[in-house]
């Protein structure tokens, strides 16, 4: 391992980052610049084939300053060493989402089979087949769960995902819409039914959001507003009144709960 001065030019992310991820948002990367030259401070991770490991928002930092050169630390490994040493370094709440660090981590998956191989060569225990037993292939689920810093169980439901779940789906996944296990869930329906359950919760995450919004913005302010929403409330339950309605509005529930929990007492009284 050595520290070196590398030209921005010749860095180059990990392709299954670019394959999985979505790299940094813009917000991201305006909080690290306004940090100035202390961003910079400390050297990024690299292989020795120029490859980065961990500094990726710096070094995309580095490119929109026009910056010439960053201080590197060189690692000498080979790319399925260099996916699981980016992985463990990109793991928390300020790394990358689970869903792609998953199907990052599932990249990894025929080098383990394949490791997994060798040590039943090694033991004298293959007989010839080119099929893992169910054993050997939990070894390989939980050597992909412990790459991404996840449970196995999540493996598997990634996987369903990615073979059963319609493309907004996964995209509701890379940018952190949905969590996965909905996601599972909804995978196992109909692709007709995936695309109304998606549409049916952006639907009443919008109706939410502009709600809570608006509530936030006048408690205590303005009671007339407050007593307009607490009207929409009314009109909401009133909707799931209709046996034709209640079934399609089933998810709007979850909208007017959240009204009852934002609104003070006292709005609520003078909204009566």
């Amino acid at each position: 391992m050595t520290c070196e001065l590398r030209q921005v030019a010749d860095l180059i992310p990990h392709p299954d980052l670019v394959k999985h991820a979505k790299g940094y948002s813009t917000q991201e990367l305006s909080f690290l610049s306004e940090r100035g030259e202390s961003a910079f401070a400390d050297p990024i991770t690299i292989t020795h084939e120029n490859v980065i490991v961990e500094g990726y928002a710096i070094w995309q930092l580095a490119i929109l300053k026009r910056r010439g050169s960053l201080t590197c630390t060189v690692r000498h490994m080979g790319q399925e060493d260099a996916l699981i040493y980016l992985l463990d370094r990109h793991r928390g709440s300020k790394g990358i989402r689970d869903f792609p660090r998953i199907l990052m981590a599932l990249e990894l998956e025929p080098w383990f089979r394949e490791r997994v191989k060798s040590n039943q060569r090694v033991g004298g225990r293959d007989k010839g087949s080119t099929q893992l037993t169910e054993a050997d292939r939990l070894d390989v689920r939980i050597e992909v769960a412990l790459a991404a810093g996840v449970s196995a169980g999540n493996v598997s439901k990634v996987k369903r995902i990615v073979q059963s779940a319609i493309p907004g789906i996964r995209e509701a996944l890379l940018s952190g819409e949905i969590r996965i296990n909905r996601a599972a869930t909804w995978s196992r329906a109909a692709r007709s039914t995936q695309v109304r359950l998606l549409s049916d919760y952006r639907n009443e995450h919008g109706i939410r959001r502009t709600i809570i919004t608006l509530l936030r913005k006048h408690q205590h302010r303005s009671p007339a507003i407050s007593g307009g929403l607490r009207e929409v409330q009314r009109g909401l339950r009133l909707l799931h009144t209709d046996p034709n309605l209640s079934c399609i509005l089933a998810s709007l529930r979850t909208t007017i709960d959240e009204i009852d929990e934002v609104l003070s007492p006292t709005e609520v009284s003078r909204a009566a």
